[in-house]
């Protein structure tokens, strides 16, 4: 039974190259202990991911303190990189205490910011079976620096450009005379948001899957990795949502709103992790890569007296 399943496992995989691909993706994440270097990234990110959006909140509050509405607009958005009702309580608190929050947030991110990235790094260098560990120290701290920098102003990009295009378009919907309360209205608003969502989540991870692990591959090779990995970042994100609400609303009975919103927290990171590490192994084995020899490392020695 074993051997029939393996046989007809292996004839799906040549007759469709996409199943292909999927498998060589899993069997690289897998053999590569994916979910052990997703741990590590989740704790880290789990203490980072606080300080960030503080500090970028923080910011953006103070650029366009003079505009309240527009404010609100912004925080929210920001708020939307963390599931609902988590969101909701860092956009108020940011909203509230800008200046504390501003320096917590930049103490934060030194501290857990550059463990993140080193821990990230490590994990998609390791994925792509180049030395994890290779570099002058201070020099990979600099650069992770700049990482943290990189990141923080796509995510504030991001978020301008949300911002932006759904005023366009509500705009536009009321140059057409179609009412924002109106279905048609509230579909076109979510399906630009979508986009722009997954545009930014295409953006972020080429950088982290190009600038991270230093590869020499074109940004060409890397997009289509990256879209699979943005369209599998905007579905996880969806299903937090609808999961975190549920943990939150059930907290009170279960044991405290306050754990279950960090557990859900947790476990919202470790699926991004592991999302993220997929996405670099699928791109290191797609199509136009020769799998037999990994990426980063040395041909194997050829035994003595070998022909030519």
């Amino acid at each position: 039974m074993h051997s029939w399943v393996g046989d007809r496992w292996q004839a799906l995989r040549r007759a469709f190259p996409r199943l292909d691909h999927l498998g060589k993706a899993l069997a690289r994440y897998f053999d590569d202990s994916g979910d052990r270097l997703a741990a590590a990234i989740t704790y880290y990110g789990f203490l980072c991911i606080f300080p960030l959006l503080l500090l970028l909140g923080s910011v953006v509050g103070f650029v366009v303190r003079g505009d309240p509405d527009r404010q609100r607009d912004l925080l929210s958005h920001l708020g939307d990189f963390v599931p609902d009702s988590l969101g909701d309580r860092l956009v108020q608190l940011v909203a509230e205490r800008a200046g504390i929050t501003g320096f917590l947030g930049l103490v934060g991110l030194v501290v857990a910011g550059l463990g993140w990235v080193d821990a990230l790094r490590e994990s998609l260098r390791a994925v792509w079976h180049q030395e994890p560990h290779a570099g002058n120290i201070v020099v990979k701290k600099l650069q992770d620096t700049l990482v943290i920098v990189g990141l923080g102003g796509t995510l504030l990009l991001s978020v301008a450009v949300s911002v932006s295009a759904t005023w366009l378009t509500s705009q536009a919907l009321s140059l057409l005379g179609i009412s924002q309360d109106e279905g048609l209205s509230h579909a076109v608003l979510r399906a630009v948001a979508v986009a722009l969502a997954l545009a930014s989540n295409v953006a972020i991870l080429a950088y982290l899957l190009l600038w991270l692990p230093k590869t020499t591959e074109p940004l060409r090779r890397v997009l289509g990795g990256a879209l699979l990995g943005a369209i599998l970042l905007e579905a996880a994100k969806y299903l937090g949502f609808y999961y975190f609400g549920i943990l939150i609303s059930r907290g009170t009975d279960l044991y405290g709103a306050s754990l279950a919103a960090a557990f859900g927290l947790l476990l919202w990171i470790n699926v991004m992790a592991r999302l993220v590490l997929f996405t670099a192994a699928w791109t290191v084995t797609a199509p136009y890569r020769v799998d037999v020899r990994p990426s980063g490392t040395s041909p194997e020695p050829r035994p003595s007296g070998a022909a030519d």
